[in-house]
């Protein structure tokens, strides 16, 4: 199995510490193939989650304020 298999069957994706940069077009591509079959729960740790939000949103992904997104500014937040 690849990994843009694995990450298109998944049912929860954990982004941590990993901010989705405009020019990542590799994983990017991957993102917007497991969106495509629906939106599972995505998990976002990073001190500029918003911004994470916003360009996984622009990949067909959940928008902020959704259900299956939740964003985490600070690493420990997400261990409580």
């Amino acid at each position: 199995m690849t990994g843009s298999e694995a990450l298109a069957g998944a049912q929860r994706i954990a982004l941590i510490g990993y901010s989705l940069p405009q020019t990542d077009f590799v994983v990017a591509n991957m993102l917007q193939t497991a969106f495509s079959r629906g939106t599972p729960q995505v998990d976002v740790v990073n001190p500029d989650a918003a911004l994470v939000a916003r360009r996984l949103q622009a990949l067909g992904g959940p928008a902020e304020g959704d259900s299956n997104l939740t964003l985490y500014d600070d690493r420990t937040e997400c261990l409580i």
